[in-house]
């Protein structure tokens, strides 16, 4: 089974529209049996396919990517996954595949390039009749991805072509385009600005220089560079409050706010509770609360002088803060040596807000 790029299909009663596709090929000769550490091999042969598909798929209703990977042999099943930060299996789940990766072909508006290559290690968990997989990719330039999903039978895969799907499609393809359009007019700028950049630059970054002309990069413009992960719900957005959603738990989305403003923040408060927590942020020009509701996580954010009336009132309403995230915004704004450590001796944190915030740089 083989998809186009901006088919939209429908899985297991949600759709989806087919914004990039990769494929894949095994390279077979920089790959080594795994004899010692799988029960699944035969004849020294790895059991996955030579070759394989992946669909970059953006959702329908929110907006968030996810992976649809068809292998190219005689399985009735594919893999459903969504991108996360972990970068270890999830327990009891067994390493099934292993090898080196090369991308073969790629259509859309994707980041992967022909001939780009990876290592690849491929988990499994089998629960009640599901197959969970946990996937890892280490890329022979510098980076890695991960992915937790679950195998799906073929047959729950469709492809749609009424109208609304059509208009879906028409959209994504309009969107691509003009995407193309603008990587060609930003190379053009980026190298006319390189070159200034180098003679006023050296060794400053881009935020700092920035930051340095009162032109601070903002936690809302993260947001909107970073809008596969965070989606303006512009159904709840009122007045000066702007809200996001994103599938990231709020401690996580609040690490990521903080390290992209580089911890130039005024306070960061974390609510101590385990089940439901809840952050807040103010920074110079901005504050935000950052919480979940209905299996996501919202950004509720807003220029400073424009909503610091309403978040301070939610904020007195509860009490027992963490200091950890504040902790971490000295750390990145390089106030206080000692990494992680500093944080673990800090006697304001509990054991359990260390262990799990550090997973982020697991």
């Amino acid at each position: 089974m083989e998809f186009k790029c901006y088919e939209v299909i429908e899985i297991q009663g949600k759709r989806y529209v087919i914004i990039e596709k990769i494929a894949y090929k095994k390279n077979l000769m920089a790959g080594k049996p795994l004899k010692d550490k799988l029960s699944t091999l035969v004849d020294g042969s790895i059991l996955r396919a030579d070759s394989w598909c992946e669909y970059g798929l953006k959702s329908a209703d929110n907006g968030f990517k996810r992976w649809l990977t068809i292998e190219n042999d005689q399985s009735q099943q594919a893999t459903l996954s969504d991108p996360v930060l972990r970068s270890n299996p999830p327990e009891f789940f067994k390493l099934v595949d292993q090898g080196v990766q090369q991308v073969n072909r790629v259509v859309g508006d994707s980041l992967a390039s022909f001939g780009d290559i990876a290592d690849y290690w491929e988990y499994e968990h089998t629960v009640d009749g599901k197959t969970y997989t946990y996937f890892k990719e280490s890329w022979h330039e510098g980076k890695s991805d991960y992915a937790l999903g679950e195998k799906i039978p073929l047959s729950s895969i469709r492809v749609c072509a009424d109208q609304a799907a059509n208009a879906l499609s028409k959209k994504a393809r309009k969107q691509s385009s003009g995407a193309l359009q603008l990587k060609v007019y930003g190379w053009t700028f980026l190298v006319l600005a390189f070159i200034v950049a180098v003679s006023i630059l050296s060794d400053m970054s881009w935020h700092s220089f920035r930051s340095g002309i009162g032109f601070p990069y903002t936690m809302e413009e993260y947001m909107e560079d970073h809008d596969v992960s965070y989606v303006l719900q512009r159904s709840e957005t009122q007045g000066p409050h702007h809200i996001y959603h994103s599938n990231l738990d709020p401690t996580m989305t609040a690490i990521q706010l903080l390290e992209a403003i580089d911890g130039n923040v005024y306070w960061v408060d974390l609510l101590a509770d385990k089940n439901q927590p809840e952050v807040f942020i103010s920074t110079e020009n901005e504050m935000c609360m950052i919480y979940a509701k209905n299996g996501l996580t919202y950004v509720d954010i807003g220029k400073r002088k424009e909503v610091q009336a309403d978040i301070e009132d939610e904020l007195s309403k509860n009490r027992g803060y963490s200091h950890i995230l504040q902790a971490y915004a000295r750390l990145l704004r390089g106030d206080e040596g000692g990494g992680w450590e500093a944080l673990r001796q800090d006697s304001s944190l509990n054991s359990i807000d260390y262990e799990r915030f550090k997973e982020r740089d697991h």
